[in-house]
């Protein structure tokens, strides 16, 4: 713009015009006596952006790694710069910030990161919005994902038939299709028929490793497995390879698992069979056919049969005592998978059968020298003759009646038991049964009985009674008990010195009373006296007892 002044005039002249400023700002001019004529330069306000790279190249990263590349956004303008969005057409590429404002003059650092999850070259292209360009600005990018590939070859691997107890190999290839080292940490089997080495392994890109495979079965029959193979290849870490072998052997099968050989009279015997066949494809060798009890009895003890041969084994059962047998009848052979197997076996050896109507007889109450009787049940519950040879008491108290018998099948003995109390209180014993029963040739049967009889008990055996005056009297006492379980009867109770009297003279004590007896001295001379007293009692063990007495007479 120009501004032209007239000659004598003085002037101050401020451009202005919207969104620009003016360089010089403003003009100023006094006692103008000549022709002068200012410019002013109008300058637009604006912001402009510079990036001084158009591709940037990260390089080579790890995948599933990340790294970092940079570049700059500079403000060339005159106003600040303000960059409202930084972003990535590819999300393997990430920018920080998103968005800015840069001063005038001044610049910003913006970070990409490049996190690859595939193997190979990515690439990418930032765009920069802001108000420094009409247009967005455009950033290429880009970088190398590198990762190792495993392959496997094939996935599957079939051995064929195997001896038990041989073994044979097959094997399959590892190959790094990868851009990176593959590491194959481990290669293991989830069967132990099958083992594979090498155990691990690192492969250059581009390299292969053969694996083997040893199939060594232990039992007849096809065995799978599988081989794990763990490496470093971020999405096949594990793979794995299907492995099946068959291993040959003989293979044992018996015609049935039990063999019931019924009723056998006890000391008799009895014989069934069972049968054994190799349906394997190799010779079976049966090392061993026995029996866990004594009363069944095998033959053969052993057998090698062909393929498809059988052999019979007779079982002979031979009962010892009455009632049910098991047995079980092992048999021991070659074949790697059934090496033992069993055959139970039952029998019944029939024979008498004993049994006591009670296991005790309680007799009760009974006066010593008397007697009172009481009985069981003897009874044949067996199929045979049951010969009872001694029915015996280990308590002379008790007696028993018959003290033997023979008894047919279903057939009883009533034994009398009579209970002979020769002192008080409760008596008991055994009756001991003795048969030709074979799993009970002895049994018992307890007997108790509470024999009657009065005790009696002195509450002293000695007392005096002091001084007493001639022609005077004092007295004394002592207690006599019924310490028995039956009534006490005290049919006498005297003294030997007459200067003594007792009352009462006689006395019936009932089981656990008591009787007060009063002893009265009546001096007759001066000095001491002495006399007993003698109590009679039908109390069977202990009939007459004493106590001693003493006094002293003194003069008035």
């Amino acid at each position: 713009y120009s501004f032209t002044v007239t000659w004598g005039g003085s002037y101050t002249v401020t451009p202005s015009k919207s969104d620009y400023f003016f360089d010089p700002p403003d003009g100023t001019f006094t006692n103008v006596t000549s022709d002068v004529t200012q410019d002013f330069n109008a300058i637009e306000f604006a912001p402009k952006i510079s990036t001084p790279v158009s591709d940037l190249d990260i390089g080579n990263v790890d995948v599933g790694s990340s790294s970092t590349g940079t570049f700059v956004i500079a403000n060339e303008g005159n106003i600040e710069l303000i960059v409202s969005s930084i972003s990535s057409d590819n999300t393997a590429f990430t920018v920080e910030p998103t968005s800015i404002t840069v001063a005038v003059g001044a610049s910003q650092t913006v970070t990409v990161t490049f996190s690859p999850v595939e193997r190979g070259g990515q690439s990418g292209a930032i765009t920069i919005v802001s108000d420094g360009s009409d247009e967005g600005t455009l950033i290429s990018v880009s970088g190398t994902g590198l990762a190792p590939e495993i392959a496997l070859s094939p996935d599957t691997v079939a051995i064929s038939d195997v001896d038990v107890g041989s073994s044979s190999t097959g094997t399959f290839e590892i190959t790094n299709e990868g851009n990176k080292e593959l590491v194959v940490s481990g290669i293991s089997s989830d069967n132990d028929v099958f083992t594979v080495v090498p155990a691990s392994v690192t492969l250059a890109v581009g390299e292969s490793q053969t694996l083997t495979v040893t199939f060594s079965p232990v039992e007849r029959g096809t065995k799978y497995g599988t081989i794990t193979v763990e490496s470093n290849d971020i999405d096949e870490g594990t793979l794995t390879v299907s492995v099946s072998g068959t291993g040959i052997a003989p293979e044992i099968a018996l015609s049935t698992d039990s063999v019931a050989l019924g009723n056998v009279d006890v000391s008799s015997s009895k014989a069934g069979t069972f049968e054994i066949t190799n349906e394997g494809n190799k010779e079976l060798v049966v090392s061993g056919i026995s029996s866990d009890n004594d009363v069944f009895t095998v033959e053969p003890a052993s057998v090698t049969l062909a393929g498809g041969e059988s052999q019979t084994v007779t079982v002979t059962f031979n009962p010892v005592e009455r009632g049910a047998k098991n047995g079980t009848i092992t048999v021991d052979s070659n074949d790697s998978d059934e090496e033992t197997l069993t055959v139970s076996v039952s029998g019944t050896g029939i024979a008498p059968e004993i049994t006591l109507s009670t296991d005790s007889a309680t007799i009760g109450d009974v006066d010593v020298s008397s007697s009172k009787a009481g009985m069981f049940e003897i009874t044949n519950e067996g199929n045979k003759e049951l010969v009872v040879s001694g029915i015996s008491s280990d308590n002379d108290v008790f007696t028993v009646e018959p003290t033997s018998v023979t008894l047919p099948a279903g057939e009883s003995q009533t034994v009398i038991v009579t209970f002979s109390p020769v002192e008080r209180n409760e008596q008991i014993g055994t009756i001991t049964v003795e048969s030709d029963d074979s799993d009970e040739g002895t049994l018992t049967v307890s007997v108790s009985g509470n024999g009657l009889a009065p005790e009696i008990a002195l509450s002293t055996d000695s007392f005096t009674i002091g001084d007493v005056d001639l022609s005077s009297s004092k007295t004394g006492t002592f207690e006599i008990i019924n310490e028995g379980n039956k009534k006490l009867v005290v049919s006498g109770i005297s003294v030997d010195n007459t200067v003594f009297t007792v009352s009462p003279s006689s006395v019936s004590v009932g089981i656990g009373g008591s009787q007060t007896v009063t002893v009265t001295f009546k001096p007759i001379v001066i000095g001491e006296q002495n006399g007993t007293i003698t109590v009679e009692s039908n109390d069977s063990d202990e009939g007459a007892l004493t106590v001693s007495v003493s006094g002293t007479g003194i003069a008035p």
